[in-house]
């Protein structure tokens, strides 16, 4: 049920919302586009999804923060305090600060370990514009939905994972947003957004074991996880009112 019901608000995001938009967002009158650098503060790693093991299940790999970029475009619409934005971002997460587990009957080590996550936000906003009281300043406020496309790759010991299949998953999200006009069309802009974006990876790596100084040790070749793109994004750039 939860499968049909993403596949559905997918089609509504690609299919009918852009129906809908395109005739909205022809007409350039109160159009704005923004590009911005953007921070991204964690991300963790279910990895094993959809194990039937509770204990496997609930095996999660915390990671660092990392950078993207993004362009977004914001139409107001019924009044001058509505808006709808639709955003796409791109994002890397990398950190070598983690560990893989290697054994056999007698031996447990530990090898460094590498997590490179790569995920590609798609959302829709609402947003209402607060009454103005810092002079040349637009603070607004909203939410809405999104789906993250995206993929990971474990590496240590000079191997790496392959990916089998990703699915996407819908996410919901809160926005801050700060304008600070340096001209009537330009301003800087500020976004704050609180997000638990999630996607779906299947990888292996090619083979289950590795030999060091004659033994042979295994580790696990498959992974069935879920990656959640959790942490505060924080986005600083430029944006350009057309008209």
């Amino acid at each position: 049920m939860q499968f049909l019901k993403n596949k559905i608000l997918i089609f509504l995001i690609f299919c009918i919302f852009p129906d809908f938009l395109s005739a909205q967002f022809i007409n350039y009158e109160n159009l704005s586009i923004s590009l911005s650098g953007n921070y991204i503060s964690s991300a963790s790693i279910q990895i094993y999804s959809n194990s039937t093991d509770p204990i496997e299940r609930n095996q999660i790999v915390d990671t660092k923060g990392g950078f993207g970029f993004g362009i977004s475009l914001r139409k107001k619409f019924f009044s001058d305090d509505i808006s709808i934005c639709i955003s796409s971002e791109y994002l890397r997460i990398i950190d070598d600060d983690l560990y893989q587990i290697v054994s056999n009957d007698s031996n447990i080590k530990r090898f460094s370990a590498e997590e490179d996550l790569e995920a590609f936000p798609v959302e829709l906003s609402v947003l209402y514009k607060l009454p103005e009281f810092i002079s040349s300043t637009d603070i607004l406020i909203g939410g809405g939905i999104g789906t993250y496309f995206g993929s990971r790759i474990r590496k240590f010991a000079n191997l790496q994972t392959e990916t089998i299949s990703t699915s996407p998953e819908l996410t919901i999200h809160i926005v801050f947003n700060l304008k600070y006009f340096l001209t009537s069309r330009l301003a800087v802009n500020f976004d704050l957004r609180f997000r638990e974006g999630k996607y779906n990876v299947k990888s292996k790596f090619p083979t289950n074991s590795i030999i060091i100084n004659d033994e042979v040790y295994f580790f696990p070749q498959e992974y069935d996880s879920k990656i959640y793109i959790d942490g505060m994004k924080i986005g600083v750039g430029l944006s350009y009112t057309i008209n």
